[in-house]
């Protein structure tokens, strides 16, 4: 019996050994990780970008941790959200918009990422205040209002989910998305589904704000080509979602998904701005492609052609900050096409 107790404590001992030693392995890991980003990123930084842009790419990169303090908490179903509700950026900062519009108040809602909030540039040279001055210029009788919800850092899933449970109560007349096209969630999301325990948010923070879980994701999500492994490990601990390629025949991309939820509350005007890349290898390249079913041509703001166009004898680096981001003249290029569309389109007229 002695020795049989002897036995069982000595592997104990040895098991809790091992674990402590893999804790330690772990945290040095992530420690070494940390520091081996920060200095390629700050290396990227000082080669490849230029000021201000640099400082503006690098929050964005660090997007949400720097964030959550003080401004964001985290939630259940969008991710995360600010503390003190929901707010747009403005030419003073924070700006904040009723959600029962004045008589004869036109809104365009401008959803999507850092590309459309703009962050590599000042609030009165992204392509939503220009856009927004261009037709404030043109329809001097009617009160238009250009919202810009672009949310640093956020993913396509986020950025649809933001949409249909709290910007869809600003009943904006016509919705302009820029975001990617692949399919991430359920349209009939019902937020029962996920978990409402709050040791798994706790645990899924912690492993989000995980250098180790990032990196092994953007290794297996390049190995599977389309994978979105941190949708997936999401949705596994916060609960499980069954998404659906098609819905009706007609969803199969978180843009479609967009059109439909706006189309149920009755906004007939959503486009899809085309998500333009830059790379040395492919040049400037357009990311909206391989839409199908029910997404025809005309959903679509093509910028592509103006682009390359306005790219011919000049550097680059003219138009693109790094692979997606804009500056100056790229958000004027933007919003110069999206304002062709609206005229030609007619949609001011349409509305009033």
């Amino acid at each position: 019996m002695i020795r049989i107790k002897i036995s069982f404590f000595s592997y104990f001992v040895y098991a809790l050994k091992v674990f402590v030693i893999l804790i330690i392995s772990v945290v040095c890991l992530e420690l070494l990780l940390r520091l081996t980003l920060n200095l390629a990123l700050k290396r990227y930084l000082a080669q490849d970008t230029r000021q201000p842009y640099g400082e503006r790419i690098k929050r964005i990169i660090f997007f949400p941790e720097e964030h959550t303090g003080d401004e964001y908490k985290a939630d259940l179903i969008c991710y995360y959200l600010p503390k003190d509700g929901l707010f747009f950026r403005g030419e003073k900062g924070r700006v904040r918009y009723h959600k029962v519009k004045v008589r004869g108040e036109i809104r365009v809602m401008c959803i999507g990422d850092s590309t459309t909030f703009g962050f590599t540039v000042d609030y009165c040279k992204s392509w939503p205040y220009l856009l927004e001055k261009l037709l404030k210029n043109k329809y001097t009788d009617v009160k238009i209002s250009v919202l810009n919800a672009g949310i640093p850092g956020a993913s396509s899933r986020q950025v649809k989910r933001v949409f249909q449970f709290h910007l869809i109560e600003y009943k904006p007349d016509i919705v302009l998305w820029r975001g990617g096209t692949a399919l991430t969630d359920n349209y009939d999301f019902n937020p029962a589904n996920i978990g409402k325990n709050n040791l798994r948010l706790l645990l899924w923070r912690i492993i989000y704000e995980s250098r180790i879980f990032r990196v092994v994701c953007i290794l297996l999500d390049k190995k599977s080509k389309g994978a979105n492994v941190v949708n997936a490990a999401y949705d596994h601990i916060l609960g499980r979602l069954r998404l659906e390629e098609k819905i009706n025949g007609d969803v199969n991309s978180d843009f479609s998904l967009v059109k439909k939820i706006a189309s149920d509350h009755g906004i007939k005007y959503v486009f899809q701005i085309e998500y333009l890349s830059y790379s040395e290898k492919n040049g400037i390249r357009s990311e909206s492609v391989g839409l199908s079913g029910g997404l025809d041509d005309a959903a679509i703001i093509h910028t592509l052609g103006a682009f390359k166009e306005k790219a011919k004898g000049i550097n680059y680096k003219q138009l693109f900050v790094d692979s997606v981001h804009l500056t100056e003249a790229g958000e004027a290029i933007t919003a110069e096409e999206i304002y062709k569309f609206f005229l030609k389109e007619k949609l001011i007229d349409k509305i009033r």
